[in-house]
C-alpha cells in the first residue's frame, strides 16, 4: 500500500508536470491528443508554474546563494536580449523570440535551480521522470521500426527524429552512469547494459547523426575520467573496461551490418559526410550557414544584428529561422558582447560540475549531450533542455544534499528503483 502511494505521489508530482512542460513539442502533435482542445506546451507550462509558485509559498525550497546568482546571470543575457530589440530589424519574430525566452525558457532554468535542485528527491525524481519518458519514446519507436518498411527516418508522436533521437541520448546517458556508478548488484547491471545496447540501436535507426555525435564525444569524457594518476603510477576504474567493451562490441556489430548491406539509417547518413563533396544537404545546409554567420557577425561584431534578425539577414523574410549553432546564433544577433554574457551563464555549472559525486557525473555526462546538440541543431528556444540542467547543476554539493542523507532508500537493497 505504501508503495502504491509512493507511486502516486511521483506520478503527481511537480517533476511530472515539469517533465511534460519540457518535452511537450516532442508529443503534442500526435495525433492521438487532436481531441485536446488547448495547446499542451502552454497548459503544462500554466500547471507547473502555478504548482511551483505554491511550493515555494508553502517554503518547502532553500534556495542557494549560487543558484540566485545563477539565475541573476542567466537575468542579465535575457535583458540584453530586450534591449536588443531596439536595434533588430525584425519588427515581428524577434517580439515572439523573446517572449518565448522571457517565458519557456526562463522557466525551464527557474524550475530546476530554484525548485527540483533544492531536494534530492526532486532530482532524483525528475532523472527519474525523464527516463520515464524516454521508455515511452522507445517503446513508441520500436514498434514504429517493427511496423514499417524501409523506413529512413522515426518520427514518433508527431516529432521529427532529431527530438527522438535527443530523447533517447537523454536516456541512454541517465542509465549509463546509474549503471556504472550507483548500482551495486551485477545482475542488474547486466539488465541496464542489454537495454543500453537496445536504446543504442534504435538511436541507429532514427536517422539522426548529431545526438549520435553528442553520445561519442561524452562518452569520450568518461574514457578520459576513467584513467588518471596516483602517486606516479597510472590507474584504470572498472568503468574504463566496461566502456571498451562495449564499444568492441558495438564496432563488431556495426561490421555485420556493413557487411551485410544492412547499416541502420543514422549511420548511412553518417558516411553521406564523407562521401560525397556537399557533405550531403543537410550537413552542407549547415556549413553554408556556418560561412554566412560568420560574415553576418563581422559586420556588427560588437553589438550584433538584434535578436530574431537570422531570417531577415539570409532569407529576406521575419520569420523563425537560424544558423543551427547557438554560438554562432548569439554570435549574429547579439555580438560579441552578447556572447559573453551567455559564457557569463555557464560560470556557476561548471563550477559545480568539479564535485566528484554520481549526481554530478550524471549532469555533467547530460550537459556535454545537449552542449554538443546545441553546437548542431537547434536555436535558443529549442536547446531548453540544456539552460534546464545548467540550473539542475545547482543541486550539487548543495546544503539539500548534505542534509538528506536518508533517500539512498529510495533504491533499495541492491540500488534499484522501488518500482
Amino acid at each position: 500500500m505504501d508503495r502504491i502511494k509512493s507511486i502516486i505521489r511521483w506520478i503527481l508530482s511537480f517533476e511530472t508536470l515539469f517533465v511534460l512542460f519540457l518535452f511537450a513539442g516532442r508529443y503534442k502533435a500526435d495525433p492521438r491528443f487532436e481531441w485536446i482542445p488547448f495547446d499542451l506546451t502552454a497548459f503544462f507550462f500554466g500547471a507547473s508554474v502555478c504548482a511551483g509558485v505554491l511550493i515555494i509559498y508553502r517554503n518547502k525550497c532553500k534556495f542557494s546563494t549560487t543558484s540566485l546568482l545563477f539565475i541573476l546571470t542567466f537575468l542579465v543575457f535575457l535583458s540584453y536580449v530586450l534591449m536588443s530589440l531596439y536595434w533588430t530589424p525584425s519588427t515581428e519574430y524577434a517580439y515572439e523570440k523573446t517572449f518565448y525566452l522571457w517565458t519557456l525558457t526562463l522557466w525551464s532554468v527557474l524550475a530546476t535551480s530554484l525548485i527540483i535542485s533544492s531536494n534530492v528527491q526532486r532530482v532524483y525524481r525528475f532523472l527519474f521522470m525523464v527516463s520515464a519518458f524516454g521508455v515511452w519514446i522507445l517503446a513508441e519507436s520500436i514498434v514504429s521500426i517493427l511496423t514499417s518498411e524501409n523506413m529512413k527516418f522515426i518520427n514518433v508522436l508527431g516529432g521529427n527524429y532529431i527530438g527522438v533521437s535527443r530523447i533517447l541520448g537523454l536516456l541512454f546517458i541517465i542509465t549509463l552512469s546509474y549503471s556504472l556508478f550507483k548500482v551495486k548488484s551485477k545482475k542488474y547491471k547486466v539488465s541496464l547494459y542489454i537495454f543500453l545496447a537496445v536504446v543504442i540501436s534504435v538511436m541507429f535507426s532514427t536517422g539522426s547523426r548529431g545526438p549520435l555525435l553528442a553520445i561519442l564525444i561524452a562518452l569520450t569524457y568518461l574514457f578520459i575520467r576513467a584513467i588518471y594518476i596516483r602517486r606516479s603510477t597510472i590507474q584504470i576504474k572498472k568503468s574504463f573496461f566496461t566502456l571498451f567493451s562495449g564499444f568492441i562490441l558495438i564496432t563488431l556489430y556495426m561490421l555485420y551490418l556493413f557487411v551485410n548491406d544492412k547499416l541502420p539509417s543514422s549511420i548511412n547518413r553518417v558516411l553521406v559526410v564523407f562521401t560525397q563533396d556537399d557533405f550531403g544537404s543537410s550537413a552542407g545546409a549547415r556549413v553554408t550557414h556556418y560561412m554566412n554567420g560568420i560574415e553576418l557577425w563581422k559586420d556588427e561584431f560588437l553589438f550584433g544584428h538584434g535578436i530574431g534578425s537570422w531570417g531577415i539577414l539570409n532569407y529576406g523574410s521575419d520569420e523563425r529561422s537560424y544558423p543551427h549553432n547557438i554560438l554562432l546564433e548569439v554570435g549574429v544577433e547579439l555580438g560579441i558582447l552578447g556572447l559573453l554574457l551567455f559564457f557569463l551563464i555557464h560560470i556557476i555549472p561548471l563550477q559545480k560540475l568539479l564535485f566528484s559525486s554520481y549526481i554530478s557525473r550524471t549532469i555533467t555526462l547530460i550537459l556535454i549531450f545537449l552542449g554538443v546538440n546545441s553546437l548542431i541543431s537547434g536555436d535558443l528556444n529549442d536547446n531548453r533542455y540544456y539552460f534546464s540542467f545548467m540550473g539542475l547543476a545547482m543541486c550539487i554539493n548543495s546544503l539539500a544534499l548534505k542534509e538528506n542523507k536518508s533517500y539512498e532508500g529510495l533504491y533499495g537493497k541492491h540500488g534499484t528503483f522501488p518500482f
